[in-house]
């Protein structure tokens, strides 16, 4: 292989780049790895998987790859852990392109996870019950898609913001609020729960199945994993809660005012968060200001009977 090395960072200047390093490093979010292999065989993939999982590559760049069609490519150039994108068949020449499984997989949550961001800014079916329906059917079926075997990857954090974006999105709730929020005022586990929650599902599925040929591989299958989602998010609620008003009786149901239009319930998460546009927007305008405050406390509007409704429909300000 060709020793023909680079390192491109653009968080430094443009002729920094030093000659000791084998990936292109464009800022914190991709790594690429560009190389001239000069003939691809079964030991430099093997070789490959161990310099690219030592060095978290997102992107392969391979030429001069000398593959003259699909099925020698399949035979000599497969990289576990990593997809093949595009390729160039040439007997003398030849090109490669890869990605790694995660990336991939995250591309799809972060462009679904976008969809859900337009139906909450648009004019219609925006509601809290769209939003949600619409996030476990888009987002969540490609997040948690073979979520047993990746569950403890050092990369769950990257599909686990673009999953609290889009529970973001359902509550209307603004960057700065606390992450226990999210789960709550969406009506959806968090994503580490979810993970744990596939697990025990797809264990289940093997060990109340004994004709599966896993238990001829193994000598027993012993104990069940078990996981209560519910007991779990409520355990997880009560740790650093951050609902100072105790208005939240049960994290693990819908809250009261999850059916209200799109803007009142905004309203309301914000209210009962005490996160909007300014630091809190409980204090200035609901208890202090003489033309807007609300007459009750915040623990009522938090009921959303129907003087609250129609009082925050009436309120001149967003919050």
């Amino acid at each position: 292989m060709s020793n023909n090395k680079s390192n491109i960072n653009t968080s430094q200047p443009e002729n920094s780049a030093s000659e000791d390093y084998l990936t292109r490093d464009l800022g914190t979010q991709l790594h690429i790895f560009q190389l001239n292999v000069e003939g691809i065989s079964n030991d430099k993939s093997r070789y490959l998987e161990r310099l690219l999982k030592e060095h978290k590559i997102d992107v392969v760049l391979l030429q001069e790859t000398h593959v003259p069609d699909e099925l020698q490519m399949t035979r000599r150039a497969t990289i576990s852990g990593y997809t093949l994108i595009s390729s160039l068949y040439h007997k003398i020449y030849g090109s490669a392109t890869y990605v790694r499984n995660d990336i991939k997989n995250l591309i799809k949550v972060k462009t679904r996870q976008s969809i859900i961001s337009k139906l909450s800014s648009s004019t219609w079916g925006a509601d809290a019950n769209t939003l949600r329906i619409s996030m476990l059917s888009l987002v969540h079926s490609t997040a948690e898609y073979c979520a047993p075997v990746w569950l403890n990857s050092v990369y769950t954090k990257n599909v686990d913001k673009h999953l609290n974006a889009a529970m973001r999105t359902i509550g209307g709730l603004t960057k700065s609020i606390p992450l226990k929020w999210l789960p709550v005022l969406s009506n959806i586990a968090p994503p580490k729960l979810q993970r744990e929650l596939a697990l025990l599902q797809e264990w289940k599925k093997y060990a109340y199945n004994p004709f599966l040929a896993i238990h001829t591989d193994l000598t027993a299958l012993k104990g069940v994993l078990t996981t209560q989602v519910a007991s779990e998010r409520e355990n997880d609620w009560t740790i650093e809660n951050p609902d100072n008003q105790k208005l939240v009786i049960n994290p693990t149901t819908k809250q009261p005012g999850f059916d209200l239009e799109r803007n009142i319930w905004v309203m309301l998460n914000r209210i009962r968060t005490g996160h909007g546009r300014s630091v809190d927007p409980r204090r200035p305008i609901i208890t202090e200001c003489p033309i807007r405050a609300f007459k009750d406390t915040i623990a009522d509007i938090n009921l959303t009977k129907e003087e609250v409704v129609e009082w925050m429909k009436n309120l001149d300000v967003k919050l």
